[in-house]
């Protein structure tokens, strides 16, 4: 958007502010029971395996990835998918083939929070797995 309406203004990206168990920090957290709350780890969980997928796996297909992450929010009972995808990160349109920089994004409604997050990945570029 900044690039779009050519707006004389610098975005800095930044590390998420986590939780010890990795959940991101949000005021919406308190809205969750605490059986929610340990469920609610699974968001994280899904996108470290994506992190694993991409950069040490060196999958390159986004379908297997986001696959992997639902299967992950999947064993959560309270937890209800939103989205989960695998993006560019300077478009936010969703990618088929990886490689290079990209973002995995999800939403989930754990019980009837809606938690988001999401994480930058560092794919190899070219042809792998």
């Amino acid at each position: 958007m900044v690039k779009d309406l050519d707006l004389d203004v610098e975005t800095v990206v930044c590390p998420i502010v986590r939780e010890e168990d990795g959940l991101a920090m949000s005021s919406r957290n308190v809205y969750l029971s605490p059986d929610e709350r340990k469920q609610a780890t699974c968001l994280h969980e899904a996108l470290l395996e994506a992190r694993k997928a991409v950069e040490e796996e060196k999958f390159t297909e986004a379908e297997l990835v986001k696959s992997r992450m639902k299967s992950i929010i999947g064993n959560a009972p309270a937890a209800r998918i939103d989205y989960v995808d695998i993006v560019n990160p300077e478009t936010l349109v969703s990618l088929e083939e990886i490689g290079g920089k990209c973002v995995a994004v999800l939403a989930v409604f754990v019980g009837d929070t809606r938690l988001i997050d999401n994480m930058i990945l560092n794919a190899p570029r070219g042809k792998h797995a």
